[in-house]
């Protein structure tokens, strides 16, 4: 999907790499991906609006803390200790980072800063990819040293 992501990184020069799909199930919107080059969104005449490096969402609003079962378990809920919604993350973070069901909505993007949980309603900018093509979500954990 896209080329592979750049091992470049800087201040000026973030690693990027790029995840999208056709935007339906239609044959057509297949097709729309598979005429692409694998490189599309380098084509800076063309998609003058990616290559701007904006990214693909665009928050809104202002972030709110989410329950998690940490939260549960404090409050003297012990079944909150069982959970496990992300198979690949260590047990030890299960409780901070899996939300109480209902609490994220698909149009939120959530954010573990400092220990704590917090969602953030974001949009997604419009005319960024090709005609019949869209991103698509993803789980990406990223440890930062500092906040500046």
């Amino acid at each position: 999907l896209g080329s592979s992501p750049s091992l470049t990184s800087s201040k000026s020069h973030p690693p990027k790499s790029v995840l999208y799909t056709a935007a339906t199930s239609t044959a057509e919107s297949g097709n729309q991906l598979l005429a692409l080059p694998t490189d599309w969104f380098e084509d800076k005449s063309k998609y003058p609006k990616y290559a701007e490096g904006l990214p693909i969402q665009k928050m809104v609003g202002e972030k709110q803390k989410v329950q998690t079962y940490r939260m549960l378990y404090e409050n003297g809920d012990e079944d909150a200790k069982k959970v496990k919604c992300m198979y690949w993350a260590p047990k030890t973070y299960q409780m901070d980072i899996c939300t109480v069901d209902g609490n994220v909505g698909s149009d939120e993007v959530v954010i573990l800063e400092k220990g704590v949980l917090y969602k953030q309603k974001f949009v997604e900018r419009k005319k960024l990819f090709p005609e019949g093509i869209r991103s698509f979500p993803f789980f990406h954990f990223q440890v930062g040293c500092c906040y500046f």
